[in-house]
């Protein structure tokens, strides 16, 4: 470690080193997977000295033989402290693994006493082989993974950070990495990078065009205002001689890439180099570092920006700063996930694992609707309130249909409908039957009904009165008259009905599916539900034809044998009475009186008998609590267990609530 640094330099405070350990805690909780966490990444293409960076910042000899990467994150927690040094290396698995890899990948765990004693590249080839990963004693397998290799350093570091190191971003594809391996890695630091709360390090080597790195394009993707990137740049020392000046602009924040938080120039060692800095000593390698800055090329520079000691500064004050901003608002947005968390286990409903739990839902929840429906039905909208709207109020929506369906038959229920009322003219008993028939008939294409005059009524009930003669006298009209003008009138009533019964039915339905969504919220006891009405569908339709009122029988005195002083007065007039005329206006005048009755108790049979009997009176026990407890546990299990998928959702919101509620008084710690 490097050790000349002044005492202030080199030990944070004890408050940094508290909120570290206080993020370092939430991510072991798993908050992380909750809400993004404060932290510092480093991101670059590969071969751009990003090991010897990690390397100089923590102690820790890393790999950097070109071409060569690791293929999952390392997060790197450095704590000062006066206690003898410790190293422990596990694994995090990623949220998504199964707990059979889970428990595999947590039991991994190795603890050293020195740093020289860790070999990094023995650590780096286990782990992916536990992780699964192809190239790590394996061939087949993923190319890059999720997890994360966690090392701790406890002891004397000088130096209290936490940093994340992502595998090196491929540019192409080639003959060792194919397009399978760059789009993984290039997805896993997107879900770094994309985190409002991560301060991007980004590494850029000077002898490359930035604008050919991926990292800056990556950069400027998820931070295209620059304002949480850091520019690290390496190599300089491979750059062509005299084109220094580029490098310096850059690093001086005005070249064309420009940075809120600016740019570090770092000279590590060479890839040839093949002894760690550790075992070269820091010291050793800063003041070669120094040493290469002070020639005249890289005059301009800004001192305070140069070097490994700066940057560890830098970034010790940027981290506490950045943590210190973002913990109120990690603190609400976790308050609201937790609320948000809690409402969405709340509307799952209590768990149902028994069938005495589904037998107790069921009351619940069937009391609850049966109530509803009972209030529905007697107009009582005051007490649910916040569910009757004006499309809610059933009894309200009922009556205005029979009230439109009343006035439909009354209007429109018979088949002719006498329009005007001329007067007779010439005796039509002279009409022949063929003259009766080709009358013209006005046809309402709406309604389906036929218009006709007074004339071409009577000439219709001409045509069937001399259809159903029998043995009466010429002024009476036989009894079967009445029945067969009735059944040529009430010819329409069934289909206005039925297209009547239609309206109510798909209106008490869909009232019902808005009361059973508010009542009950489980998706999966409706279609039990939906069954139950489909019976009721049925029955209804099976009682419109009794709905129906018979034909006047033999007992009705419409037809009369006629008034004896009527008829004398006429022969005084000189008048000759037609009396199959007679008998015609009379049958007419009975068939108008006896429909007005008939057509009321129609309308009346459809609404009580069909719609208040068949559709509205069963509404209340088909959601009967009483019909719950007569259910058999078989019968309850089948109706009422909870989907797989359902206790799945209950469990991960459970979980997901708990853990947030530990972050939470993590977070109320030391305030």
């Amino acid at each position: 470690m490097d050790t000349s640094e002044g005492p202030k330099f080199q030990l944070a405070t004890e408050e940094i080193c508290s909120r570290l350990n206080q993020i370092d805690k939430l991510r072991a909780i798993g908050v992380g997977g909750c809400v993004s966490l404060p932290q510092l990444v480093v991101c670059g293409d590969q071969s751009t000295g990003k090991s010897s960076i990690l390397e100089r910042l923590s102690g820790i000899s890393f790999p950097r033989k070109d071409g060569l990467c690791t293929r999952f994150a390392t997060e790197i927690v450095l704590r000062h402290s006066n206690t003898p040094l410790v190293v422990v290396v596990t694994i995090r698995p990623h949220a998504s693994r199964d707990s059979t890899s889970r428990r595999a990948l947590e039991a991994f765990k190795k603890t050293f006493s020195t740093l020289d004693s860790m070999h990094l590249p023995d650590i780096i080839e286990e782990a992916g082989s536990l992780m699964g990963l192809r190239g790590y004693g394996a061939d087949e397998g993923k190319a890059f993974s999720l997890d994360l290799l966690h090392i701790r350093v406890t002891g004397s570091t000088s130096l209290h950070l936490t940093i994340v190191d992502l595998p090196g971003l491929i540019a192409v594809q080639n003959d060792e990495q194919t397009q399978d391996d760059v789009n993984p890695v290039h997805s896993l630091a997107d879900t770094y990078l994309k985190s409002p709360r991560t301060i991007i390090l980004a590494v850029i080597q000077a002898s490359n065009d930035i604008a050919n790195q991926s990292v800056k394009q990556k950069a400027k993707t998820h931070d295209p205002e620059g304002i949480r990137t850091v520019g690290i740049i390496t190599k300089p020392d491979l750059i062509n001689p005299g084109t220094e000046s580029r490098i310096v602009q850059l690093a001086n924040n005005e070249g064309n890439v420009r940075l809120n938080l600016g740019f570090f120039l770092l000279k590590n060692l060479a890839p040839s180099n093949t002894i760690p800095t550790s075992s070269l000593g820091p010291e050793k390698v800063n003041k070669k570092e120094r040493s290469f800055f002070k020639q005249p090329a890289w005059e301009g520079l800004d001192p305070d920006r140069i070097g490994i000691t700066n940057m560890k500064k830098f970034l010790r004050n940027l981290l506490q700063d950045h943590i210190e901003r973002e913990i109120p608002s990690i603190k609400d947005e976790l308050r609201k996930k937790l609320a948000h968390a809690e409402s969405e286990y709340q509307a799952l409903g209590k768990p149902r694992k028994t069938a005495q739990d589904i037998r107790t839902f069921l009351i619940e929840r069937n009391m609850a609707l049966h109530q509803l429906i009972q209030n529905a039905l007697s107009g009582n909208y005051l007490s649910g309130s916040a569910f009757f709207s004006d499309n809610t109020r059933l009894r309200a929506m009922i009556h205005q249909e029979n009230m439109a369906f009343a006035e439909e038959m009354r209007t429109s229920g018979g088949k002719r409908k006498i329009t005007s009322s001329s007067s007779q003219g010439p005796d039509s008993s002279n009409k022949t039957l063929a003259t009766i028939k080709s009358a013209t008939e006005e046809v309402d294409p709406e309604q389906g009904q036929l218009r006709v005059t007074h004339h071409q009524m009577m000439d219709w009930v001409k045509e069937v009165h001399s259809r159903t003669r029998g043995l009466e006298l010429s002024r009476n009209f036989n009894h079967g008259l009445l029945a067969e003008f009735h059944r040529c009138q009430a010819s329409r009533w069934i289909s206005i009905a039925e297209v009547h019964l239609g309206k109510v039915l798909a209106l008490t339905q869909s009232w019902l599916r808005q009361a059973v969504n508010t009542t009950i919220h489980d998706e999966d006891l409706r279609p039990n539900i939906k069954a139950r009405l489909d019976v009721q569908s049925r029955a209804l339709w099976k009682a419109v034809d009794r709905a129906q009122p018979e034909p006047p029988g033999r007992n009705y005195s419409y037809g009369s044998g006629g008034d004896p002083n009527e008829i004398l007065a006429a022969f005084e007039r000189n008048i000759t009475v037609n009396m199959d005329n007679h008998a015609c206006e009379e049958a007419l005048a009975a068939l108008q009186a006896y429909c007005k009755v008939a057509l009321k108790t129609f309308v009346d049979n459809v609404c009580k008998q069909v719609i208040e009997r068949h559709i509205l009176a069963p509404l209340p026990a088909i959601f009967s609590p009483a019909a719950v407890s007569e259910l058999s546990e078989e019968e309850l299990l089948r109706i009422g267990r909870e989907p797989a998928k359902k206790q799945g959702a209950r469990q991960r919101l459970a979980a997901r609530a708990e853990i947030m509620r530990k972050g939470l008084l993590e977070l109320e710690k030391n305030m």
